[in-house]
Parts: C-alpha cells; structure tokens; sequence
C-alpha cells in the first residue's frame, strides 16, 4: 500500500515540532505531488530569512529535505492532476490541499493500488476520509 505525503508531514519532523508522525518505516512505498518539494524548500527559506533558523541549520535542514525526497515517488503537477483539484470536494479546501487531495486520487485510480494518506492536517485529512483513504497523522 503506497503512502501519499502531504508537507506537513515532513515539515514537522523536518523542525521536530510536537505531534510529529512517529515511525513512519510503518508506511511506504512513499509518493507525493511535486509541491512537497516546493513547500517544504519555501517554509525552510521563510524560517532562515526570520532567523527562527541559522544558514547553517538551514544548511543541514535542506540536505535532510533531499535524503526524505530521494525516497518518494512524485507525482507532477500535470493538467489531469489540476482539473481533478478543481472539482467539488467534501470538505472545502485550498489550492495547494486540492493538488495533493487530486494528487492522491489519481494515484490510486492509476495505479489500483491502495493509498494511506498522511498529513496533519485537519481539513486535508477530513477530506481523504470522505474519499475513502486511511488517514493517519491528523
């Protein structure tokens, strides 16, 4: 059973902040939209220009980032991708939760393969639950 990986996800344990997902060897093989990258190189930029974070963690922060990255399976932000995020969900949404929600559906419409959804958050999670996903994290 693949494992879908929202940001928030790697971002928690990227700055092991409470709550974190423990193990996540429990799930996998790992995929995830190409904006996880996105997200979690911006939020790690926004927190050194802040100085929350030194250049030098933020150094060994992004070499982390590129370890967790080399493990999962992205999914392009393609037109198919976009035209499911613009659908009516159950539960109302943002973009970037959109493309990861759509992400995740096409995934497992393509794959016919089962697909656990991680993330923290509530509305994202709220939502792959209304579209049959096991949610842990949130």
């Amino acid at each position: 059973m693949a494992a879908y990986l929202d940001a928030s996800i790697l971002l928690r344990r990227l700055f092991r902040e409470p709550g974190a997902l423990g193990d996540l060897g429990r799930f996998g093989p790992f995929i995830a939209s190409t904006l996880l990258e996105v997200e979690c190189f911006r939020t790690l930029h926004r927190a050194r220009l802040s100085a929350r974070i030194s250049d030098e963690e933020g150094a060994r922060k992004a070499y982390e980032i590129h370890q967790h990255l080399e493990a999962i399976t992205r999914i392009r932000v393609s037109d198919p991708v976009l035209r499911a995020a613009k659908r009516p969900f159950h539960v109302s949404l943002g973009t970037l939760d959109s493309i990861h929600l759509a992400s995740a559906l096409l995934w497992r419409e393509g794959n016919g393969d089962p697909v656990t959804l991680l993330t923290h958050d509530a509305k994202l999670a709220a939502a792959g639950r209304a579209e049959g996903f096991p949610v842990f994290g949130a």
